[in-house]
């Protein structure tokens, strides 16, 4: 037997990065007609030294059967067809870090024949001699188009609209995809072609590779897949608004209307080794070449995606690299209309389709893109919808940097939209599995949905070949290349997913990183690995490969290719909504009655769990681990409860400021198990203090706790200003007061104060009811702990990262180097009492006051003169062990302007007894009473407002409470609010907002910001919340002055509130 390979096709010379062959030049044409290449054995030809182009007779080796069938052909000359290649480069590293053997180039030669010359007899008698690997013709290729932002309303591919008499809507969904992801610039796009103009205005600074143009052909392309968007509405948009461009020039030098086969196979390894994540390939012929499909495997075996147009000529016929199968991605043309554009070719290689164009002559039924010299016009064919896949797969690598190129391409297909045309049919070999969608695509990747990969080891053969039978492998680390006995063993081993889905996911095998073969002849090495069809289940699925006994041709045993069945290790991805559990609770204060010796302040608490799942599932476990644990208890995770209820009441016995972090475990059999959030639970006496809610467009939202710095009966009055700025209601303020706590309220007066000031100045309350306006708060240059952690970053910003009193009791903020004059400390403790506040002297730390707490922080500051020019240094310390503090702010007063204007009190009307509005009027003991339950709702006359300027609201109340020591209940983030809000504060913004919300119960919470049109700009939350209050940070720098709408919808709630964005 000998070592060849039976083919007569197509193949590739020359490296854009390695040094060409300087004889003179052959077009494309000819070096078909002339030219053929051969992959010869070791010791078959030698070159002489320095030479890479000689006639036969001239070389240094040749052995006879090779010389006598070349010389009788009448061979002209024997050229190296890799010159400049380095033996030594023969290890590549795939950026997942594995290994790749890359191809060895060194024994591979071109051979030159006279016109005329039967090439395929000549391959046929090369290919059939022991000393040949392979010998193939050159190959033949062409540009698949058809001969011969301000233009965003013409790209009906990204956004149909029925323009130009089209379908709406048959198009890949751009706009909707934009939402999500516009690209990043990371992200690098291979364009293998005829070069790009990289100084086009759409094009520029976004181009790296081969420099300039030959032909419009590149250009058009790019500018399909990545051309600038939003830039100045200039031209048009690309579907990757900033992957960056890789050109690789295929075109003959003499004419770049045609494609130089010498330069595919360097183009396409050098784009690989430049980084490309993505090769775009609009070009192909009617010819196989074992060369080029080397390159393709080289670029997927270093985890890149290769797209590929299907063709142009209306033919079911293969082209290439369209038909090369593993790894390749080939792309159909669609018309505006949805329907297969009648020369896009056909085939059971189609993967996906996307717009194309209807054909020449070209108008707006066409693609529109850019041209050299800053042009654009109209081009089709399946040449412009490659680009679309390969603008979309950017996309997809941009929003998860962790994907395969196997999980793009499935992605792509998964999503794809089953057009009218195909009938119902999933997959057709007209359209492939569809039209691609990019919204749908990246939708895939989105909560609730989640990608996992996974992978395992080992297998059992379940089927194998009958006999041995010639196999050609090639490029496979280990084995030489070329022709060998080879019996296949097909080897499957069932996966148990690490975490299981609510129903069947997607699944899909990846060969990046597998170490099994297909079974494909010729092998070229790839990974490959295959989801068994009908396998998956929410918690299962089979994967096979294929391991081959490999035998010379001569008989010698080579052994296991590329592994044993017990080695293989198989990689694969599953996609779709994760099953889970989410746990809640909520601490009941029991409040017995007191035993003999117990005071009357000590509280007994019971932690309430509850929790909720989707999925496979049935067994439960919960979880405890305690937090400032009583002397003796257990202080590490213990189980409490095992069973099938969805409810627990912890029988352990917390009091206050005691507290305990839980999960769930949902079991299904086995190790098998989904992990529910953790909650922390704490043991709060209850809170006292009545609580305002401020009118705003339709419904009461919830500001904060008043009457702060009572609690034991003490008369205090209380200035505080307004989280949130009612709405008026007519010419009337709304505010109302709650008693939701187990208190005693007693309200002897209520004020509401307007105060107009600039937007430069901030107002702020001092605890003597000093009304400070300030023109900006500086953050601290560094916070200390005593315990010596630094706390600086979690101190910057109002963002519910916390410094809490269990893990310090004080911390020590630097200001700097601070000149003399008056200044205010901002640093709202939460939710309890004072927060003690001390200033460095030369020698230690001097009082300077306290910062009272509420529920929510406040802007009540505390004041602090500097006498001169000095390192101001203030010491913080709670005073309660549930104290916490998320931001801390110095700032320097400021004697701008402001007025104060009361607003007279209009009406007064109690929840139980009516009108006590004339008890509120002023302070005589004549008061207002509430108790648990309670509502006072309030009326004030709103005053003219200065035209130019802001206003804020102080309301003051004097009176006090007392603990009446009923129960109450809290979530791990605090109270649960009564009924539904939602706020923006501040607004009209600048910039930053925050968006507050409350859920009485757990529920599926989804709030999203629209613009002034309707059209979606962010999705903020969509997810399933529990109950409580909870606050988002809204970044409007992005965002284009104008009017927006946040809106909140839960399970049976919606509300829409209006942003003003102002720059």
């Amino acid at each position: 037997m000998n070592g060849r390979i039976l083919t007569g096709i197509a193949v590739f010379v020359g490296l854009a990065a390695f040094v060409q062959v300087s004889f003179g030049q052959l077009s494309p044409l000819e070096k078909y007609e002339r030219e053929i290449i051969v992959e010869f054995r070791p010791g078959t030809i030698q070159m002489p030294a320095g030479e890479t182009s000689v006639p036969p007779n001239k070389l240094d080796t040749l052995k006879p059967l090779v010389a006598e069938v070349i010389e009788r052909h009448g061979a002209d000359l024997v050229l190296v067809a890799f010159p400049g290649y380095d033996p030594a480069d023969t290890i590549a590293i795939s950026p997942t870090g594995e290994l790749v053997k890359k191809p060895d180039l060194s024994l591979i030669y071109k051979i030159r024949f006279p016109e005329g010359t039967n090439l395929n007899k000549v391959v046929e008698e090369l290919s059939a001699l022991p000393d040949v690997v392979y010998a193939e013709r050159i190959p033949r290729y062409e540009y698949y188009v058809t001969p011969n932002d301000e233009y965003f309303n013409l790209q009906w591919g990204l956004h149909n609209t029925g323009q130009a008499g089209g379908t709406p809507d048959a198009d890949i969904d751009a706009p909707e995809a934009w939402d999500i992801a516009t690209g990043i610039s990371s992200v690098k796009l291979g364009i293998l072609d005829c070069g790009i103009d990289e100084n086009h205005v759409d094009l520029s600074g976004k181009v790296s590779g081969d420099a300039g143009y030959s032909y419009e052909h590149g250009t058009h392309v790019a500018g399909i897949a990545a051309a600038k968007t939003n830039n100045n509405n200039e031209g048009i948009a690309g579907v990757n608004w900033y992957a960056q461009l890789h050109d690789e020039d295929i075109s003959w030098d003499q004419d770049p209307t045609y494609i130089d086969p010498d330069k595919v196979y360097p183009a396409i390894i050098s784009a690989v080794d430049a980084g490309c994540h993505v090769l775009n390939n609009s070009w192909g012929g009617p010819d196989y070449s074992i060369t080029h499909r080397r390159a393709f495997a080289y670029a997927y075996k270093m985890n890149r995606v290769a797209v590929v147009s299907m063709g142009n000529e209306g033919s079911s016929d293969p082209r290439y690299p369209a038909a090369y199968g593993q790894g390749i991605i080939a792309v159909g043309a669609t018309e505006n209309d949805d329907a297969r554009w009648s020369l896009s070719n056909t085939g059971n290689h189609i993967d996906v389709v996307a717009p194309g164009g209807n054909g020449y002559p070209w108008d707006s039924m066409d693609i529109y893109s850019t041209l050299p010299n800053d042009d654009y016009d109209y081009r089709s064919g399946t040449s412009m919808a490659a680009p679309f896949v390969t603008g979309l797969a950017g996309l997809l690598k941009g929003y998860n940097t962790d994907l395969y190129n196997d999980d793009i391409e499935q992605i792509i297909r998964i999503s794809a939209d089953t057009v009218p045309l195909m009938l119902g049919q999933e997959w057709t070999p007209e359209y492939g599995d569809g039209r691609i969608n990019a919204r749908k695509a990246l939708d895939l990747l989105r909560s609730p949905n989640q990608l996992k990969q996974w992978n395992v080891s080992g297998g059992s053969v379940v089927d194998h070949g009958s006999s041995y039978e010639k196999r050609v492998f090639i490029d496979v680390p280990g084995l030489a290349t070329g022709v060998y006995l080879a019996k296949w063993y097909r080897v499957q081993k069932g996966a148990t997913f690490l975490s299981p889905f609510v129903s069947t996911p997607y699944a899909w095998g990846r060969g990046v990183g597998t170490n099994g073969f297909s079974i494909a002849n010729p092998n070229y090495g790839m990974g490959w690995c295959r989801v068994v069809p009908g396998s998956i289940t929410p918690t299962t699925a089979t994967l096979e490969t294929y391991v081959y006994d490999v035998y010379t041709i001569s008989g010698g045993h080579v052994g296991w290719v590329p592994c044993s069945p017990s080695n293989v290790q198989l990689k694969y991805t599953a996609l779709g909504e994760p099953a889970s559990v989410h746990l809640s609770g909520w601490m009941e204060c029991l409040n017995p009655p007191k035993s003999g010796g117990e005071p009357k302040d000590v509280y007994h608490f019971r932690a309430h769990l509850s929790w909720t799942y989707n999925g496979p599932l049935n067994h439960y476990e919960l979880w405890r681990k305690l937090k400032n644990p009583r002397y003796s208890d257990p202080t590490g995770w213990v189980k409490v409860y095992h069973g099938t209820s969805f409810s627990f009441v912890d029988p352990y016995d917390f009091h206050p400021t005691q507290g305990a972090w839980y999960y769930v475990k949902a079991y299904f059999t086995g190790s098998l198990y989904v992990q529910s959030n953790m909650i922390y639970l704490e043991a709060v006496a209850p809170q006292p203090c009545p609580f305002l809610y401020i009118w705003n467009v339709g419904e009461f939202i919830e500001d904060n706790n008043i009457l702060s710095g009572s609690g034991n009966g003490e008369i205090v009055e209380d200035w505080y200003k307004l989280r949130e700025k009612p709405v008026k209601d007519g010419n009337r303020y709304r505010l109302q007061l709650r008693e939701e706590s187990s208190e005693h309220s007693f309200l002897d007066r209520l004020r509401l104060i307007a105060i107009d000031h600039p937007d430069s100045v901030e107002i702020f309350v001092a605890p003597d009811a000093g009304i400070i306006p300030v023109s900006s708060m500086l953050a601290s240059q560094l916070v200390i702990g005593e315990n010596g952690v630094d706390y600086t970053y979690d101190l910057l910003d109002f963002d519910n990262i916390y410094v809490e009193a269990n893990e310090v009791e004080k911390i020590t903020a630097d200001f700097g180097e601070t000149n003399g004059g008056d200044y205010v400390i901002l640093a709202p403790p939460g939710p309890k009492p004072r927060l003690m506040v001390e200033k460095a002297n030369a020698s230690n730390f001097e009082p300077v006051g306290f910062i009272r707490g509420r529920e929510n922080p406040s802007c009540e500051v505390l004041p602090l003169t500097v006498s001169s020019t000095e390192d101001v240094s203030l010491r913080f310390t709670f005073t309660d062990v549930s104290q916490r503090l998320d931001y801390i702010r110095f700032g320097k007063r400021n004697n701008a302007p402001f007025r104060v204007r009361p607003c007279p009190l209009l009406s007064a009307v109690h929840s139980d007894i009516g009108s006590v509005r004339l008890r509120l009027l002023t302070e005589d003991e004549r008061y207002a009473e509430l108790m648990s339950g309670d509502t006072l709702s309030l009326e004030f006359i709103a005053p003219v407002k200065r035209p130019g300027w802001v206003r804020d609201f102080v309301f003051v109340s004097n009176g006090r409470y007392i603990r009446d020591g009923g129960g109450g209940s809290q979530t791990a983030g605090g109270k649960i609010p009564a009924i539904h809000f939602l706020s923006i504060y501040p607004n009209p913004v600048k910039n930053d907002m925050t968006i507050r919300f409350g859920i009485p119960r757990e529920e599926r919470v989804s709030i999203k910001v629209y613009d002034i049109s309707g059209r979606e700009a962010k999705t903020l939350v969509d997810e399933r919340l529990e109950a409580g209050y909870h606050t988002i940070k809204l970044d409007g720098k992005n965002f284009p002055s104008g009017i927006y709408f946040a809106r909140l919808v839960t399970d049976g709630y919606e509300a829409t509130k209006k942003i003003v964005l102002m720059k």
